[in-house]
C-alpha cells in the first residue's frame, strides 16, 4: 500500500510542477521576471527541506500518520487553489 501511496503522490508532482514553473515565468515584466523565477526556486527548495523534516518529525515507525498529515494538507491546499486560480488563463 505504501509503494502505491508514494507513487501516486510523486505522479501528482510530476504533473503539476511542470505548470507551475510555467505559470511562474509570466508572472511579472521582463525586468521581474528572473525575479521571479528564482523566488519560485527558492520556495520549492524549502519546501523541500521543511516537508522532510516535518515528515520524519511525525514518522514514528510507522507511515500512517505522516501520509495522513500530508494528504490532509494536500486536499486543504488544493481545495485552496481552486479559489486562487480560479480567475487565472
Amino acid at each position: 500500500m505504501a509503494a502505491i501511496v508514494v507513487t501516486t503522490l510523486s505522479l501528482g508532482y510530476d504533473m503539476t510542477q511542470p505548470l507551475f514553473a510555467g505559470m511562474v515565468t509570466m508572472v511579472g515584466n521582463e525586468q521581474t521576471r528572473g525575479l521571479a523565477v528564482g523566488l519560485s526556486a527558492c520556495i520549492l527548495f524549502l519546501g523541500y527541506g521543511a516537508g522532510a523534516i516535518i515528515f520524519q518529525t511525525l514518522n514514528t515507525g510507522s507511515l500512517d500518520l505522516p501520509f495522513a498529515v500530508f494528504g490532509s494538507f494536500e486536499l486543504l491546499i488544493g481545495i485552496l487553489a481552486f479559489g486562487i486560480f480560479k480567475h487565472y488563463r
